[in-house]
């Protein structure tokens, strides 16, 4: 339940923005970014198997699934909220997210090619 309401909160601003009169949902779309950096917060901690996750196996499983999906939505949100917030807000929200990614890639949690993935997502 945990991890799908992360990787839900990290496209909200894709889901939201579709359809909506003013195109983007810009304060959805910088959660996103903020779920991102919990979803990587809560994988640490499951990582480490410091035992303040109670089901840290399934937490994992259940986030590593769910999360290149959501990071391909943030990407969208991003990208379409781009025309509102302007390039440099966008370049920084990009910035913090392929940081998460950076460090995902030392933790060996997603093949190669799917980190690849979620990275293409977010340029």
């Amino acid at each position: 339940a945990v991890a799908s309401a992360i990787c839900e909160a990290m496209g909200a601003g894709a889901v939201q923005g579709e359809g909506a009169d003013t195109g983007v949902n810009l304060e959805a779309t910088m959660s996103g970014v903020v779920a991102l950096y919990v979803a990587n917060d809560i994988l640490f901690n499951v990582r480490k198997g410091t035992g303040l996750v109670s089901h840290e196996d399934s937490i994992r499983q259940a986030m590593v699934k769910g999360l290149p999906a959501a990071v391909a939505r943030l990407g969208v949100a991003i990208a379409a909220a781009a025309a509102e917030m302007g390039r440099s807000v966008t370049e920084q929200l990009r910035s913090r997210a392929m940081r998460v990614l950076v460090e995902w890639s030392t933790w060996f949690l997603f093949p190669s090619d799917t980190l690849a993935e979620m990275e293409r997502a977010l340029q």
